[in-house]
C-alpha cells in the first residue's frame, strides 16, 4: 500500500488530470434543460455555472431533485397520487 500512496503518479497536481470541458447548467436555464442534460449524460450530479464564458461554480443540481420537482407537478396536476411519489412507484 506504501507503494502506491509515493507513487509518483498520485503525487501529480490536480490540474493535470482534472476535467475543463464539461457539461454544467446556468441559473437562468429551465429544468427541463437541465433534466434533458442530466439523463443524457447519465450524472447524478451537475454543475451550476455563472455563464458559459466564465464557468464560475455557483452550485449543484441532483438528479434527486429534479426529479422531486417533477413528481410534485404531476402529484399536482392529479396524474399520480402521493402514496406513489413517497413509495417511489413513479
Amino acid at each position: 500500500m506504501r507503494e502506491i500512496v509515493d507513487s509518483e503518479e498520485l503525487k501529480k497536481p490536480i490540474s493535470s488530470v482534472m476535467k475543463t470541458d464539461f457539461q454544467f447548467t446556468c441559473p437562468n436555464q429551465n429544468l427541463y434543460q437541465a433534466f434533458v442534460i442530466i439523463s443524457a449524460g447519465d450524472f447524478d450530479y451537475l454543475p451550476v455555472v455563472e455563464n458559459a464564458e466564465s464557468k464560475k461554480l455557483l452550485g449543484k443540481l441532483s438528479r434527486h431533485r429534479v426529479l422531486q420537482v417533477y413528481k410534485n407537478q404531476l402529484t399536482t396536476r392529479g396524474i399520480i397520487e402521493q402514496s406513489e411519489v413517497s413509495g417511489h412507484k413513479v
